[in-house]
Parts: structure tokens; sequence; C-alpha cells
């Protein structure tokens, strides 16, 4: 009790394989209830970060009123990493078609390339 929930998950895990199934590594997030927090991983790929904005707003469109949504973000700052934009081009992107999302988590390579973790930084929503 009094400990908030979450799930995390890919937007595009909710769409169906042929009439009824669903990948079975895939998650239908948009059955999840609203009283938990949604995390969607926001991993796309594109040069200008259109893809992860509308990667957002496909689970801000399908979410109830009231869910709140945290999306994850992988990259870093000032620079293209693995093909994903910078951070910054994604949460101005994000804060552009997004607007009420108040927060997000950033991936950490740490794990993966630990050479990328002191490229992590804190930030503020303006």
């Amino acid at each position: 009790r009094g400990l908030k929930a979450g799930a995390v998950f890919f937007p595009d895990g909710n769409q169906t394989v042929g009439a009824q199934g669903f990948d079975s590594r895939l998650q239908p997030w948009d059955r999840f209830p609203s009283t938990i927090e949604w995390h969607p991983m926001t991993y796309a790929i594109c040069e200008d970060a259109s893809c992860v904005a509308a990667q957002v707003q496909r689970v801000t469109a399908q979410a109830p009123t009231g869910t709140h949504i945290q999306p994850a973000l992988a990259g870093t700052w000032g620079q293209t990493l693995h093909q994903h934009p910078p951070l910054e081009k994604q949460l101005q992107a994000i804060r552009q078609t997004s607007p009420q999302i108040q927060a997000v988590s950033h991936f950490a390579f740490s794990w993966q390339e630990p050479e990328f973790d002191r490229n992590r930084k804190f930030c503020q929503l303006r």
C-alpha cells in the first residue's frame, strides 16, 4: 500500500498479430489500468526525433485521461548515439507534440557500454 506501481513497455507492442494474437514478447499496454504509471520505452531511431515524438503521441492518444505517462529515452546529450537522436532533440520534440508530458526517464547504457555512462546528465523541464 502506498507504493506506486508502473509498467514499462514498447509503444508498438500492442499491435495484433493475425486476427487475435499478440507477439508474446510484447504487451497489449493499451489494456493497462490508468491507476499505474506508464513508461513507454521510446527508443525509435530517426534523424530529427519525430519518430520518438510519434511514439509518445501514440501512447498519449490511447491512454485513459489522467494516466501518468513518463517516457524512457535512449541516447546522449549533444550527439547522435547508435542512431538515436540527441536527448535535447528528443525532449524538444516531445515538448512540442505532447506538452502534457511532465517527466521522462533516461535509459542508461552503462551496463552495456560503460564508456557512455559519463555522458548522462540530469535535466529540468522548463
